[in-house]
């Protein structure tokens, strides 16, 4: 996909966006500005998506001797889109035990702090992990996250360390799957800078996603001046589905 072809895709966002204020103006009140956030963030997740249509096959980019971050950066998206069932639904997980943006991105940092700090060190050399140990310990943190939502409902004051713990477990996989690549010649620094950024990509192109989902019921629960119900329609039953696919992920992980 070319830039050209990029800048299409954000040409009809804004005609969706146009045709959505019009619509507005004749069943509420509000002014247009109010959809603006579910744009930028239905916006910011088809320029993701277009980067990861656009962007070569990991390994054919790799192994073509792409090795710097235009090599790694598509590797780094495809880790997680389409293929990085367990971090989509720990961010959405997150997401939905976060109730203002400023949390969300609070705990957004410390989820990026955690995973790029043992991405570096193991991807360089310094730490040693054990591979199966970390492959049913990433489905387990998404499985404590959803089971945090169930039982407190809203961010408790443990959460944004509780994140970076898990997100050092996850960067910990991230390396090893960086470590699989196939790479012609030397790899150094920057095709970690590239992974890396890849993966910070996709994760927000994930949560412009849920963000984008999360504006449109709330949307629609307000105008039906009933907000109570986003919990019990919305955020229990989601965090439900996640403990239940992630339980059973750990479950094969560690009997396997």
């Amino acid at each position: 996909m070319t830039i050209p072809a990029m800048m299409t895709i954000l040409r009809r966002v804004r005609l969706f966006r146009d045709r959505g204020c019009m619509m507005m103006r004749h069943i509420a009140s509000e002014p247009c500005r109010a959809i603006q956030p579910a744009r930028q963030a239905v916006a910011l997740f088809l320029i993701a998506a277009a980067a990861i249509f656009a962007a070569p096959d990991a390994a054919a980019a790799t192994t073509a001797g792409a090795n710097g971050i235009g090599g790694f950066l598509p590797a780094g998206i495809r880790v997680v889109l389409p293929g990085g069932n367990e971090q989509i639904l720990f961010l959405i997980a997150i997401f939905l035990a976060s109730p203002r943006t400023d949390a969300l991105i609070v705990q957004f940092i410390a989820w990026v702090a955690g995973h790029s700090l043992t991405l570096w060190l193991v991807g360089l050399g310094a730490l040693k992990v054990p591979a199966d140990t970390i492959a049913w310990l990433v489905p387990l943190t998404v499985a404590l996250v959803a089971a945090e939502n169930l039982l407190f409902g809203r961010k408790t004051k443990f959460k944004t360390g509780l994140v970076f713990v898990y997100g050092l477990i996850h960067g910990m996989s991230f390396a090893q799957t960086y470590h699989a690549i196939p790479v012609s010649g030397d790899s150094g620094v920057m095709t970690l800078v590239g992974f890396n950024l890849g993966l910070e990509v996709a994760h927000a192109a994930v949560l412009g996603l849920a963000f984008a989902a999360s504006l449109y019921f709330r949307g629609v629960l307000k105008q039906a001046s009933r907000m109570d119900l986003y919990r019990p329609m919305i955020v229990v039953p989601v965090s439900l589905a996640i403990l239940v696919t992630a339980a059973i992920w750990t479950i094969r992980a560690f009997t396997g």
